[in-house]
């Protein structure tokens, strides 16, 4: 009978950038865009750096794709699995702390103006580039 609108809100038109790299030669980006219907497009890239920052970067994972949705008081629940190693993916509303998916925790997430997933295609294309660039 009663409708919490904490709860109720649909969170179309936001958009999330958010990125993480560690002191092990490792990095995570993700871009969510929520749209209609209680649906949001996640992406996330995996990254390991080379050696050598001068070595260029390979890609190990990328996933873009839709998933449903839920708006709870504390977090966001994106529906984006249910396996051991790819849980669902849990937005903090507070702190925007993005984390679920495998073992991770991104905490560098932020409310942006701009095409989230552009901004990840182009660094995904920025990377693949640096790639072909390298000779041996």
């Amino acid at each position: 009978m009663f409708c919490n609108t904490a709860t109720a809100k649909d969170l179309n038109g936001i958009k999330l950038y958010c990125s993480f790299s560690n002191f092990h030669n490792f990095g995570i980006n993700a871009a969510i865009v929520f749209v209609r219907n209680h649906r949001a497009i996640l992406s996330i890239m995996f990254v390991e750096y080379t050696n050598m920052p001068t070595d260029g970067t390979v890609t190990k994972l990328m996933l873009e794709k839709t998933f449903e949705y839920k708006v709870e008081e504390d977090e966001i629940i994106i529906s984006s699995g249910s396996s051991p190693d790819w849980r669902d993916t849990r937005l903090n509303r507070e702190n925007l702390w993005l984390y679920g998916f495998g073992k991770y925790v991104l905490p560098s997430c932020e409310i942006v103006d701009y095409d989230s997933l552009e901004k990840f295609k182009e660094k995904l294309k920025k990377i693949q580039t640096k790639k072909e660039k390298n000779k041996i």
